[in-house]
């Protein structure tokens, strides 16, 4: 995820359509095994009642974090846009860039600009510095989950094992019962 976010992160306006391509790939396979490494490990680390819970918390953490870094990215972008666009065409109105997607921002920045193509290219190249500075936070936030993946418990998850496990586990609190009525 991290790898694929830091070629986002180096896109350029005449990137290659492979590029793109590619690299969403990349960081889209990061992202799906991460989602179900984390499912895995819940399972593999929980005790079986603890499951249910420990499963709606990560998709409830997800979503949340999820939804936080979707408002952080969109911040992050409309301020470098802005300020961008500021400091490189002074005196211009930027009004054209409210409700200008990625599509549409070549066709309003030419009648804001009166068909000025230096103008319209700078332009592209700020919008393309804002969008990228998006991914470099994902490239951020994904960096800092590598740690995180450390501290997990290390367990099989092969079910013949977990379940010799069980199984030693429960006869070693059967013998320590045994004891203990030994005792009494």
């Amino acid at each position: 995820m991290s790898v694929g976010a830091g070629m986002l992160y180096t896109l350029k306006p005449n990137s290659s359509i492979g590029a793109w391509l590619g690299y969403q790939i990349i960081f889209g396979a990061g992202i799906g095994m991460t989602l179900e490494q984390c499912n895995i490990a819940i399972q593999t680390v929980l005790p079986e009642n603890q499951i249910p819970a420990g499963t709606s918390l990560s998709v409830l953490v997800r979503s949340l974090g999820g939804s936080i870094s979707v408002a952080i990215c969109q911040n992050v972008f409309e301020r470098k846009l802005r300020s961008n666009l500021k400091d490189v065409l002074p005196g211009v109105d930027l009004s054209f860039i409210s409700g200008s997607g990625a599509t549409t921002l070549v066709q309003n920045a030419n009648a804001a600009l009166g068909g000025d193509a230096g103008a319209v290219e700078k332009v592209l190249l700020l919008y393309n510095d804002a969008l990228v500075q998006t991914f470099l936070v994902a490239l951020v936030l994904a960096a800092c989950t590598f740690p995180m993946g450390l501290l997990v418990e290390w367990k099989s998850v092969k079910k013949e094992k977990r379940e010799k496990k069980i199984e030693d586990v429960e006869s070693k609190q059967a013998v320590d019962e045994d004891v203990k009525s030994e005792k009494v």
